[in-house]
């Protein structure tokens, strides 16, 4: 459990972090974690999601840590568009 525990600074080694990001103390970026430029991360976040799949298809992804309910919608309009992309690239 993330919440309760005295992390120090946890960044998985697939997650993918632009040197311009400013990272605070006691920070947990999960597995597979795509932070781009200019962006602040405030101490003790968590940055983290689960892609649950079955066999070669995605069954569900978990998205935690998202805080307001505008952000939840600015992260399911990008995995769509990015989704999307990738099956319209995946025909040609």
């Amino acid at each position: 459990m993330i919440g309760k525990t005295n992390i120090k600074e946890t960044i998985s080694s697939t997650a993918l972090i632009d040197p311009s990001v400013k990272l605070g103390k006691d920070v947990y970026v999960g597995p597979y974690t795509i932070i781009e430029k200019d962006v602040e991360i405030g101490e003790s976040a968590v940055i983290d999601c689960v892609i649950n799949k079955n066999g070669p298809s995605i069954r569900e992804i978990i998205i935690k840590n998202y805080r307001q309910k505008e952000r939840l919608d600015e992260i399911i309009n990008t995995a769509t568009w990015s989704l999307t992309r990738m099956l319209e690239n995946s025909v040609k």
